[in-house]
């Protein structure tokens, strides 16, 4: 024995001297390595053993000996000679080896995307997942040229031509094409490379295998549902810009048939304005012509008589401005007083509701202020709002003739007063104004009460009404003017609320 061997065991070689060699080995080792070691001969004079090592401190150890056997010329039995080595931590890190390759081929046998080792564009191996997407059995591909799995040989010189330089760089390359089965069947291919070793292109290079199929259709239907709704939008588009073109022809119509039938009514204001001062200038001419009979026809009473005609007639050119301005549309939205624009449609119709016998009230809550007579009513700044001020007169216009229908059809059935009355009762605050049209008229049936801002709808019979009025007047109001407009019924009649919101500075 050799020191070498003393000291590996921890003993001297004095210590050594004597001992068997076999009293080192692993019980489940001996028998193996004395049958080994007795059984060399002549014709086989060395064997080498791997086994188990106990050593005096107790460690185990793996050893790998070289066994040889020693003849004389006569063939005799001289000697035998060992030569080991540790091997432990070698055949360790060989069993990590494996355990790492197993779990590798675990790995690679698992994963759902197919995997291809690749020299010189040739298979040498490949995953499960590759051979089932594919449609290949196992090892039918090895040594084939990828040229199988393209669909043309444009694809395949492109991923040449491309992907091969891109890996050589030592990038990755990834593409996206169509593979054809071993079954002839079509399928999207996601395609990512890379090289072993870039610096070595001999050594082949590592290609992943995605199907993507599925996906590739899910887009194409994608870009064709997407391309439908562009279409039905399109469609529908065209669908609300006919529905609002026809809207806003239909509205202007109902505004057209709405002013006529405003028109009407101011004809008939008219009229009753116009018959006090045709009734004065019968008079003014009669009386001139007695004037004349009598001989009392000098300069002073034509003076006179001319003051008095002009007057009239002034009157009634008035009448005739104010009907004029009534009907001549606003080009913009200005802020105007909205208690001075109600007397301006009181104004036209105050010898007509005079007539029949219907007194009016307007009140400013905000000064506390009632006004009975037009030429009375004066501007308020707090109750100035923003619009088309001959839009909101004719919202006046209809509460107001609604207003005198009621009174005089609850009047003609005898469950009424002989005096009329409408009351308008203005009020302001927190960014807003708010108008209370009320009168004496009975109320709005309860069950036609929901119905009736509808357009065409109406409870005056055709011949009286066309159902435009009211429709038109909350259209004004809430869509031109962003305010509201409904209406309820108290102990005396219907109540229309107005709400605006308010332009102009509030005055103490």
């Amino acid at each position: 024995m050799n020191e070498s061997l003393a000291r590996y065991v921890g003993m001297s070689s004095e210590e050594l001297i004597g001992r068997s060699f076999y009293a080192f080995l692993h019980p489940g080792d001996r028998e193996a390595t004395i049958n080994t070691i007795e059984s060399l001969s002549g014709q086989n004079p060395s064997a080498v053993t791997e086994n188990r090592a106990v050593l005096p401190d107790g460690s185990e150890r793996r050893h790998q000996w070289t066994h040889s056997a020693l003849f004389d010329a006569d063939g005799k039995l001289v000697e035998y000679q060992s030569v080991g080595r540790d091997i432990t931590e070698s055949r360790q890190s060989e069993e990590r080896i494996r355990q790492l390759a197993n779990e590798q081929r675990v790995i690679l046998d698992s994963v759902a995307i197919g995997i291809a080792y690749l020299k010189n564009r040739k298979f040498v191996w490949a995953n499960p997942a590759f051979e089932r997407i594919c449609g290949y059995e196992r090892g039918e591909y090895q040594g084939q040229d990828t040229r199988i799995l393209y669909a043309d040989d444009f694809d395949y010189e492109r991923i040449g031509r491309e992907g091969y330089a891109r890996i050589a760089s030592g990038a990755s390359y990834t593409t996206e094409v169509k593979v054809v089965r071993k079954d002839g069947t079509l399928i999207w291919m996601n395609l990512t490379g890379r090289a072993v070793n870039p610096e070595s292109p001999a050594d082949g290079s590592i290609w992943l295998f995605q199907d993507i199929t599925d996906r590739k259709r899910s887009e194409e239907a994608l870009r064709e549902r997407t391309h439908q709704l562009e279409g039905l939008t399109r469609d529908l588009e065209k669908m609300v810009e006919d529905e609002i073109a026809m809207r806003v022809k239909n509205e202007q119509i109902l505004v057209q048939q709405s002013k006529m039938a405003a028109m009407g009514e101011m004809l008939g204001a008219i009229a009753h304005q116009w018959r006090q001062p045709l009734n004065a200038l019968g008079l003014i001419v009669q009386n001139l012509k007695d004037a004349y009979t009598y001989g009392e026809l000098d300069r002073d009473y034509l003076e006179r008589t001319v003051q008095k005609s002009m007057a009239q007639i002034q009157h009634m050119s008035k009448t005739i401005d104010d009907f004029r301005d009534f009907f001549q549309p606003d080009k913009e939205k200005i802020v105007f007083d909205t208690m001075q624009a109600l007397g301006n449609v009181l104004s036209l119709f105050s010898a007509q509701l005079a007539a029949n016998d219907i007194s009016f009230r307007l009140t400013c809550h905000t000064h506390r202020r009632t006004f009975r007579n037009v030429a009375d009513i004066a501007a308020c700044a707090d109750k100035t709002a923003r619009g088309f001020r001959n839009e909101f007169e004719h919202v006046m216009l209809n509460l107001i003739n609604n207003a005198r229908d009621a009174i005089l059809e609850k009047r003609g059935a005898g469950k009424a007063a002989d005096q009329g009355s409408m009351h308008f009762d203005f009020f302001s605050g927190e960014g807003k104004i708010m108008i209370k049209a009320s009168d004496n008229g009975g109320g709005i049936a309860p069950d036609v009460i929901g119905r009736v801002f509808e357009p065409y709808f109406t409870t005056k019979g055709p011949a009286k009404g066309t159902g435009l009025g009211l429709y038109m007047s909350k259209v004004i109001i809430e869509e031109h003017m962003g305010g509201k407009l409904f209406a309820e019924n108290d102990a005396g009649g219907a109540v229309f609320t107005i709400e605006l919101p308010q332009a102009g500075v509030k005055h103490g």
